[in-house]
C-alpha cells in the first residue's frame, strides 16, 4: 500500500517562496499527514520517508529547517545528523522522535541537532519550536546573535551520563556546558577553555578536588563567589566546616596559610565588650589604625553618629539595634580589608540603601578581597558575583539515606571550602 505512495515534493525550488520551507523526515506515513495537517497553513512542507531521500533533500532544496525522526528503517536520523554536518548543510535540525531519554535528547543535541520535541507531540509546542529555531538560524545568518563563547561555560565534573545529559538537555538554549567524567579531562579542559563555572559531583574524591582548584584558573584574589544550594545540602555546615567551628565529617578543608580571614554568620554578629574602637578592630589590636579609618569606616556605613562614642565602652550589643550591630560588622570589614572573607546569607538581610553601601564598599575598599558568600539561588544574578558554585546532593545519596546522605553533603562542603582558594 506503502509503495504508491504520492510524491508530494515539488522541484527544486528557485527562486525561494515567502513562507520558510521545511523538510519532515519520517518513514511513519501518519505522523507525516499530522504534519502538513499542523503546518501546511505557516510553511511549506516538503517530505522524506528515508535518510538517504532525507540527505538529498536538504541539499537539493535547502530547506529553512528540518523535522528529523531518528528511529528510521535503514539510515536513522543519528546517521543523517552526521551526513549534514559532514556536508555542511546550514538547515537547523528539529528531532521529532519518540525516544524520550535524557541521553538521546543530549546525543543527537551533540550531533548538531538544534532542538528535540517527544512523540506525541503538543501542536502549540512543536510551532513555538519551530519559530524558535527559524529566528534563531535568521539572526545567526545576519550576524546579530552571539557567538557561542560568549555564552556562560559550565564544567561539570564526574556527573553520571544521565545527569549529564540531563543538563546538557535543560541549560541548551543558555549555556555551554561540558561533561567530564574524572579529573584528567577536567584538567586538559581547565588548560584549554575559559570557564566561567565548575560544577563537581557530590561523590567526586576530595583529593581530586583539591588537584583541581590548584589550577591557576580558578584562583582569583579579590573574586567574590556566591554558593547557593537547595535546602539540605548543607550550606550552613558548609560556613562552619570553612570557619574551623565543624570537625565532624570526613574530606579536606584547604585554608589559605597565613592570611586573614574574616566571618560574618547569619544573624546578630558578634560584638566582644570593650570601646567602639575595640569592637571595630577585633581580633586585631586598635593602635594599628588610624582614628581617621575608624570615622571614616561608621561614615561608608552611615554610622556617623557613633563617631563621637569611638572611644566609649559599653555593652554594644545591648546598646544598638539589630540594623546598627549589623552596620558595625560591616564596619568592621571596611575597617580592615581582609585578604579573605566568608559570609553566611547575610547580604540577604539588608534593605536596598544599606546593600548598595555595602557593593560600593566592595568595588572600593574590598576590591581585593576574595569573598564566599553562601547565600541564595536569587542572589545568582547579582553582578556582585563573579562567579556562583551550586551546591549539590547526589540523587545516589538520597535514595541510601542517613550516613550516606550525611556523607555526600561532606563531600560537596570539602569541595566548596577547596574552591576558596
Amino acid at each position: 500500500m506503502d509503495e504508491k505512495w504520492p510524491d508530494r515534493n515539488p522541484p527544486p525550488r528557485r527562486p525561494r517562496l515567502d513562507r520558510p520551507t521545511i523538510l519532515a523526515v519520517d518513514d511513519d506515513k501518519s505522523v507525516l499527514e499530522a504534519l502538513h495537517l499542523i503546518l501546511d497553513e505557516r510553511y511549506r512542507v516538503i517530505e522524506a520517508r528515508n535518510g538517504e531521500a532525507a540527505i538529498s533533500l536538504a541539499l537539493s532544496q535547502e530547506p529553512d529547517l528540518i523535522l528529523l525522526d531518528l528511529l528510521m528503517v535503514g539510515m536513522d536520523g543519528f546517521g543523517v545528523l552526521e551526513e549534514l554536518r559532514h556536508r555542511r548543510a546550514k538547515a537547523p535540525i528539529v528531532i521529532v522522535s519518540g525516544l524520550n531519554t535524557a541521553w538521546t535528547a543530549a546525543a543527537a543535541l551533540r550531533r548538531g541537532a538544534t532542538d528535540y520535541v517527544t512523540k506525541p507531540f503538543d501542536e502549540d509546542l512543536l510551532i513555538d519550536t519551530i519559530d524558535s529555531a527559524l529566528t534563531l538560524a535568521n539572526r545567526s545568518t545576519q550576524g546579530q546573535v552571539l557567538e557561542a563563547a560568549a555564552a556562560p561555560r559550565i564544567l561539570l565534573i564526574g556527573a553520571d551520563l544521565g545527569i549529564a545529559s540531563a543538563l546538557t538537555v535543560a541549560f541548551r538554549r543558555h549555556t555551554n556546558l561540558l561533561s567530564v567524567r574524572n579529573t584528567a579531562q577536567a584538567l586538559r579542559s581547565l588548560g584549554t577553555e575559559q570557564t566561567d563555572v565548575v560544577v563537581v559531583d557530590a561523590w567526586t574524591r576530595p583529593a581530586d578536588v583539591a588537584q583541581l582548584l590548584e589550577q591557576p584558573t580558578l584562583k582569583s584574589f579579590g573574586e567574590r563567589v556566591l554558593i547557593v544550594g537547595a535546602p539540605g545540602t548543607g550550606k550552613t555546615l558548609l560556613f562552619r566546616a570553612l570557619a574551623g567551628l565543624w570537625p565532624w565529617g570526613a574530606g579536606t578543608v584547604t585554608r589559605p596559610k597565613d592570611e586573614q580571614m574574616l566571618y560574618l554568620p547569619r544573624g546578630t554578629p558578634y560584638l566582644p565588650r570593650g570601646t567602639l574602637k575595640e569592637v571595630l578592630a577585633y581580633p586585631l589590636e586598635v593602635d594599628r589604625f588610624a582614628d581617621s579609618a575608624f570615622t571614616h569606616a561608621l561614615a561608608r556605613l552611615n554610622l556617623e553618629r557613633l563617631v563621637t562614642l569611638l572611644d566609649v565602652t559599653r555593652r554594644w550589643d545591648r546598646e544598638l539595634s539589630q540594623d546598627e550591630q549589623l552596620g558595625l560588622a560591616l564596619a568592621r570589614i571596611a575597617l580592615q580589608t581582609p585578604p579573605w572573607l566568608l559570609i553566611d546569607d547575610m547580604l540577604g538581610s539588608l534593605d536596598d540603601e544599606a546593600l548598595e553601601r555595602v557593593i560600593d564598599i566592595f568595588s572600593n575598599e574590598l576590591a581585593h578581597t576574595s569573598v564566599i558568600h553562601i547565600g541564595r539561588a536569587a542572589q545568582a544574578r547579582d553582578p556582585l558575583f563573579h562567579r556562583v558554585l551550586h551546591l549539590v546532593k547526589s540523587p545516589a545519596a538520597a535514595l541510601a539515606g542517613g550516613a550516606a546522605s550525611k556523607g555526600a553533603t561532606a563531600s560537596v562542603s570539602n569541595a566548596s571550602a577547596v574552591d576558596q582558594r
